[in-house]
């Protein structure tokens, strides 16, 4: 994927190191492998690097679907082991995540591309917003409900005898629910 191809809204490879250095963190932390979307996260982190053909193909196979083809398993083994490949360290945590799977290669979702750019989304817009209150500029004003519209009053109360609950709402809260709660 070229750089005029590659999606506005998903990260930069200097964000996806940042959230694969967290992955690794936090498997290091529990004592096990890196999580499915850390290995994706990585293997995007691969691939937008020089490679032979047959292991770039089994990258991007593996981003979209999540499927270990057998070439990017042996070729992940022979970097992983490889003194001269300048990614190495990188290939050898892949490789420890394709083990950690055992036989179980096969896709891992049918939209498992799609849902992991949707968590890569949410993760760039939390990161910019951790960033913005490590800088002190504080969060940003909620911009709903607006401040000009009507109050919104919502209240539950749970009565442990009758195992009841009473809702207590305004009009409109009340038609949202309803309309909620028939569809």
């Amino acid at each position: 994927m070229t750089a005029q191809e590659w999606p506005r809204d998903l990260p930069d490879l200097r964000m996806y190191e940042r959230m694969i250095d967290d992955g690794i963190a936090a498997a290091k932390a529990h004592g096990g492998v890196i999580d499915h979307l850390t290995a994706r996260r990585l293997a995007i982190w691969l691939a937008a690097r020089p490679q032979i053909p047959e292991f770039a193909r089994g990258l991007v196979r593996f981003v979209r679907t999540g499927a270990i083809t057998h070439s990017m398993k042996a070729q992940l083994r022979i970097h992983s082991r490889s003194g001269i490949y300048p990614n190495m360290p990188e290939a050898a945590t892949l490789m420890e995540y394709c083990i950690a799977r055992g036989t179980d290669l096969g896709p891992i979702g049918m939209d498992f591309g799609k849902t992991c750019d949707e968590i890569d989304r949410a993760d760039v817009v939390l990161a910019s917003l951790r960033e913005r209150v490590r800088e002190r500029h504080g969060a940003p004003e909620p911009t709903w409900p607006d401040a000009e519209g009507p109050q919104v009053i919502a209240q539950a109360r749970r009565d442990p005898r009758s195992h009841t609950v009473s809702l207590i709402m305004d009009a409109a809260t009340a038609n949202i629910t309803m309309f909620a709660v028939s569809a």
